[in-house]
């Protein structure tokens, strides 16, 4: 899976549908779940933009937001300008959103496992969810929890209304 690929077509997913951005506001921190400091640009300038109050990203909006930001501005132009972003936005399909998203939370997934020791064979879930990755490792963990235990004890249980 291509990171570069995934966050762009997720970030320029949200600039193409306003109402997308909203939904994801709340769930998205970019430094948290971005890699790359395009994306990370990208999706912070799109946040400002919502907050601001705009329905839709245009180039006006874009170089309104930019106007007095001379870093970012330069940043902006090192990345391609508004023909860049335009370009980009055009080419998603929105769509695809929730996909896109998913597979940012799962390759996130994936990071923390390995970076806390595990080995994950990330093609084993190529097709799989972030939901299926994370029921197979809290399953995996679960069953070895239980079964190395030796000092859990299960037994049933009678509840009565004492």
């Amino acid at each position: 899976m291509n990171i570069d690929l995934i966050e762009s077509n997720f970030i320029f997913s949200l600039y193409k549908d306003i109402d997308l951005f909203r939904d994801y506001i709340t769930k998205v921190d970019a430094v948290k779940h971005f890699e790359k400091e395009e994306s990370i640009f990208y999706y912070n300038m799109g946040r400002e933009l919502v907050k601001q109050g705009y329905n839709s990203i245009d180039q006006i909006a874009v170089a309104t937001y930019l106007d007095d930001k001379p870093s970012l501005k330069t940043f902006f132009i090192q990345l391609g300008g508004w023909k860049e972003l335009n370009s980009m936005i055009q080419a998603v399909e929105e769509k695809n959103v929730h996909k896109y998203w998913d597979d940012i939370v799962k390759l996130n997934m994936f990071k923390h496992l390995e970076s806390q020791g595990m080995i994950v064979d990330r093609d084993k879930f190529k097709n799989a969810t972030s939901n299926e990755v994370y029921c197979f490792y809290e399953h995996l963990i679960n069953d070895a929890m239980i079964s190395y235990n030796s000092e859990v004890k299960i037994e049933k249980f009678t509840a009565t209304d004492e």
